[in-house]
């Protein structure tokens, strides 16, 4: 019984912010940090050099762990990216701040045409940004994004 409430506290735990080092040790050192509006963030980079997947992984906290929800989230600063990069490198000291995520489910940021796209807040999301080869995962910090949808006209 000890070790079955064990094994349950321990798949409730957030997972650490990074996996901080390189096999061959070198420092490695990705934050990925809230802005002031919901679903806007910045990604830093502290450590050497990085190639990140363009793809941001978008979570949501449901049930007491964070869960992938679909999204089309890029690490991209403008809408002007067709077709999308695979992978981004971020300098040393380097930062990005892409297009703020709208809560969509496609079209999340620059709100191309796609099929079946939600509003998938409103809720507790975060932010994953993975290294290029998806070996390595930094996680932002949680945030609350309202219910209010952004294809729907404001009400008055």
């Amino acid at each position: 019984m000890l070790a079955l409430f064990g094994a349950l506290a321990t798949s409730c735990q957030q997972p650490p912010q990074s996996s901080g080092a390189k096999p061959d040790g070198a420092k490695q050192a990705v934050l990925v940090q809230n802005l002031a509006k919901s679903g806007a963030f910045e990604v830093t980079n502290e450590g050497l050099s990085i190639s990140l997947s363009s793809q941001v992984i978008v979570q949501r906290w449901e049930g007491g762990n964070w869960q992938d929800v679909a999204s089309d989230l890029v690490l991209a600063e403008t809408c002007k990216w067709n077709p999308k990069p695979e992978c981004t490198t971020l300098a040393t000291g380097g930062k990005i701040q892409p297009v703020p995520w709208n809560g969509m489910s496609c079209s999340g940021q620059c709100f191309l045409g796609c099929r079946g796209n939600v509003f998938l807040g409103p809720g507790k999301f975060r932010f994953v940004v993975t290294t290029c080869d998806r070996k390595t995962r930094f996680y932002g910090p949680g945030f609350s994004l309202s219910g209010d949808d952004p294809m729907e006209p404001k009400k008055k």
